[in-house]
C-alpha cells in the first residue's frame, strides 16, 4: 500500500523505479551513483532516554532498570507498594514505573528518580503535572 502513496497509484511508475533499484543492485544501471551511506550514532548518554528509548536501544538495560526499581519497591515478603497511595500487591502488572521529576522538567532516567505506581496513581499524577501547565 506504501507504493501507491509514493507512485500517486500509477502502478507503471512504480514498476520501473522497481526495475531501476533491481538493475543497480545487479550493478547493470549506467547513471547509478553507489554510495556507502554514512551513519552517525547518536551519543546521548542512556539517563537522558525514555525508558521506551532505553528498550528500543537496549532491551537487557531496560530490564535491569525495570527490575532494579521494582527491587526498590518491593519488601522482605515480596510485596510492591505504590509509591503515592501506599497500595501493595505481588502482581508487577498492577504497577508502572514513573519519573518522580518528569523528564519534561528535566528529570532522568535512573533509578533514584523511577518509582512505581498504580495505574490509578500515575494517572492521577500525570494529570495534575498536566494541569501545572
Amino acid at each position: 500500500m506504501g507504493w501507491q502513496v509514493l507512485f500517486s497509484y500509477e502502478k507503471l511508475y512504480f514498476r520501473k523505479q522497481l526495475d531501476i533499484e533491481t538493475l543497480k543492485i545487479e550493478g547493470l544501471y549506467t547513471n547509478a551513483v553507489v554510495s556507502t551511506p554514512n551513519v552517525i550514532f547518536d551519543n546521548i548518554p542512556i539517563e537522558k532516554l525514555s525508558l521506551y528509548e532505553i528498550k528500543e536501544r537496549d532491551v537487557i538495560e531496560y530490564r535491569r532498570i525495570k527490575n532494579a526499581v521494582f527491587k526498590k519497591h518491593t519488601d522482605a515478603k515480596g510485596f510492591i507498594t505504590c509509591a503515592i497511595s501506599g497500595v501493595k500487591s505481588q502482581m508487577r502488572r498492577d504497577f508502572q514505573i514513573d519519573h518522580v521529576k518528569p523528564m519534561s522538567q528535566g528529570g532522568l532516567t535512573t533509578i533514584d528518580n523511577l518509582q512505581v505506581l498504580t495505574r490509578k496513581a500515575h494517572i492521577e499524577k500525570t494529570r495534575k503535572e498536566n494541569k501545572k501547565k
